[in-house]
């Protein structure tokens, strides 16, 4: 049973950085650690990492995005979740950020953006126990 558990947690990562964007994003190393730090918490099996050095994001013409892609296709049947910091390390153009979340649903493999996870709770009440 706990071998299923792990196979259903599997993942890949996606990290990104670029010098414009330097002073307001977190570089590799930290992107990498906080993905990590979630995946353990959570029991998550990291299959592979995908470091892009100095890209935008406006063009998926990118080496390490290219090589996802092709990870992807080889191994979709493995594979059940990209996780990224933001989805904005994916692509900053919402159109191509569209159509690779479709890619991804077609291959059955699950985004999680943990910025976007994490600012889900922001500002919600708790409810109290009756």
């Amino acid at each position: 049973m706990k071998n299923s558990k792990i196979f259903l947690r599997t993942a890949i990562i996606y990290v990104r950085d670029y010098l414009k964007e330097s002073l307001s994003t977190y570089n590799l190393n930290e992107q990498e650690d906080l993905i990590v730090n979630h995946t353990s918490v959570n029991g998550y099996r990291i299959l592979e990492v995908f470091r892009e050095k100095n890209k935008s994001a406006s063009s998926f013409n990118r080496p390490q995005f290219q090589e996802m892609i092709k990870y992807i296709r080889t191994n979709k049947w493995k594979i059940k979740f990209l996780i990224v910091v933001d989805a904005k390390r994916l692509s900053t153009d919402h159109a191509g950020l569209q159509k690779f979340r479709h890619f991804l649903k077609r291959n059955r493999i699950g985004l999680i953006s943990i910025a976007d996870s994490m600012s889900r709770y922001v500002g919600k009440q708790v409810k109290k126990p009756l």
